[in-house]
């Protein structure tokens, strides 16, 4: 009861404190006394605001594909609304010092906090292509050698075929550390707030052995990475995004703050409900789940992406049916919040700035009046 109230008196003043005045600029203008009402500058709205986000709540969690060089105001974290919970910049060797300055400012007066990603793809891509740039190398690192070094014995030939595997899984564990160590470093170097894991598995069960046997090691390594990491950053936030139910060793999972299901080809209810009784297996946790949506896209020849239909059955945004739903359908999981690829795609709205990003956290956040509350 008394958690209740304390929410709904942060949801309230909230709420009182934003009908004074739009959250964000809409246009690219500097006129403060136009585009900045003095509310978002008082103490007292920016204090509800971290209220709001340190009380319990469905958390908005956005994608941003940050740039080096931004040439307009969409690619500036500034410009995103109060009450977004969490920033993962999808590019972190383009963080740049101005950058970095925005995720401080936002994390000081708003409580936002930005995150940097590390991708299992991006990693797989730049072996891959580490690979093709070194011939004259075998797998190992190690220069030459035809015939092998010798020290195999003497089965030598043409049998044991499977042991070149070996030193392939060898030189990909010791790039991945690399990676991984030199990707997460730059959340210290920019002093953010954490790190989201992206990792899209697939199921082994019709895998021939050589290929599962690669596809496990190569997963293995990945994790460990993110494992040492987070045992030397205990104080960081760590998400996980992509398909957990593939994890051979989930137990990783149990230290992340959020798991972001990506359900970007879903476009029903119906849809969701099987995604997730495919994710949350046994070892899968159920009180942190987050679902990942994509943006309407920016792209008008684009009909696919971004759609969702409506209860009605009609064709809906996502990020809108997607927050409806967080509070009407018993999923089996906490539905902890939403998560929204290319955020800053929202940007560009005629009415009113990142309209659906501010729509869907009303959606998901709203507080009914129930029969034990007054």
């Amino acid at each position: 009861m008394k958690f209740n109230m304390n929410r709904r008196f942060a949801l309230l003043s909230l709420a009182a404190l934003l009908a004074l005045g739009g959250c964000s600029e809409w246009t690219d203008m500097e006129s403060v006394t136009i585009k900045e009402p003095q509310v978002e500058k008082s103490e007292a709205y920016m204090q509800a605001i971290r209220d709001y986000k340190a009380s319990e709540h469905k958390v908005l969690i956005g994608w941003f594909d940050n740039v080096a060089l931004p040439g307009d105001r969409s690619q500036h974290l500034t410009v995103l609304p109060d009450s977004i919970d969490i920033v993962v910049l999808q590019h972190p060797e383009l963080i740049t010092e101005a950058l970095a300055a925005e995720a401080a400012e936002i994390r000081t007066r708003m409580g936002t906090r930005t995150l940097c990603s590390v991708s299992f793809v991006e990693l797989e891509a730049a072996f891959e292509a580490q690979q093709q740039t070194t011939p004259a190398a075998d797998e190992s690192g190690e220069e030459g050698g035809d015939e092998g070094s010798g020290q195999e014995g003497g089965d030598g030939g043409d049998e044991g075929g499977e042991q070149p595997q070996e030193p392939a899984a060898d030189a990909f564990t010791l790039f991945c550390n690399d990676y991984v160590a030199r990707v997460m470093a730059l959340c210290d170097t920019w002093a953010l707030d954490g790190v989201s894991v992206a990792y899209d598995g697939r199921s082994t069960t019709q895998m021939p052995d050589a290929e599962k046997e690669s596809y496990l090691s190569r997963q293995q390594a990945f994790l460990a990475a993110v494992a040492a990491w987070r045992t030397a950053h205990p104080d960081r936030m760590l998400l996980f995004e992509g398909t957990p139910q593939y994890l051979a060793d989930a137990s990783l999972l149990e230290g992340c703050d959020y798991i972001i299901l990506k359900m970007f080809t879903q476009t029903t209810v119906a849809d969701l409900d099987r995604a997730l009784r495919l994710a949350l297996t046994d070892n899968v946790p159920s009180d942190r789940i987050v679902i990942g949506v994509e943006s309407w896209p920016l792209d008008a020849a684009d009909t696919k992406t971004g759609r969702f239909q409506t209860e009605e059955g009609k064709e809906g945004r996502a990020v809108i049916e997607v927050a409806r739903w967080m509070n009407r359908y018993d999923a089996g999981c906490s539905k902890s919040g939403l998560a929204v690829n290319h955020l800053q795609y929202d940007y560009f709205n005629p009415y009113r700035i990142y309209q659906y990003t501010r729509e869907a956290i009303g959606l998901m956040n709203y507080a009914p009046k129930t029969t034990t509350e007054l």
